[in-house]
């Protein structure tokens, strides 16, 4: 049935006919292909963004860190601190003076060997 169905038309047109099925085949191909490498190097760009973003993240929270430690081991070397500890009021002002220069503290206290506090900022701390 499809034979008697193209016998109706000429040569020309039964040319013209294959020409574009093969003409849009071939774009359809040519199309799919684009597609299909566009969409790998979308994909590879985005995960490459987040990539980028996520070492520039780590890097500035293993800065943060490494500031905050070291900021805090300059403060454990403060001679105030170390010692024999008997001057507890000159240490607990030491302490409070340290609290309020950095701002983002809760609390601060110093414990013994023993894990006893020794002495503390926050008032609700027991002493040794």
């Amino acid at each position: 049935m499809s034979m008697k169905f193209f016998e109706k038309f000429g040569l020309t047109s039964r040319l013209v006919f294959w020409f574009a099925v093969i003409s849009l085949a071939s774009i359809v191909t040519v199309a799919m292909l684009s597609f299909s490498a566009a969409e790998k190097s979308l994909e590879n760009e985005a995960s490459n963004k987040l990539l980028s973003i996520n070492d520039a993240v780590e890097s500035n929270i293993v800065t943060y860190f490494k500031e905050k430690s070291l900021k805090y081991e300059a403060l454990a070397d403060n001679p105030i601190f170390e010692g024999d500890r008997k001057d507890l009021i000159a240490l607990k002002a030491e302490l409070e003076r340290v609290k309020k220069s950095q701002g983002q503290l809760y609390d601060l206290f110093i414990i013994d060997v023993d894990g006893k506090i020794i002495a503390s900022t926050d008032q609700r701390e027991r002493l040794v």
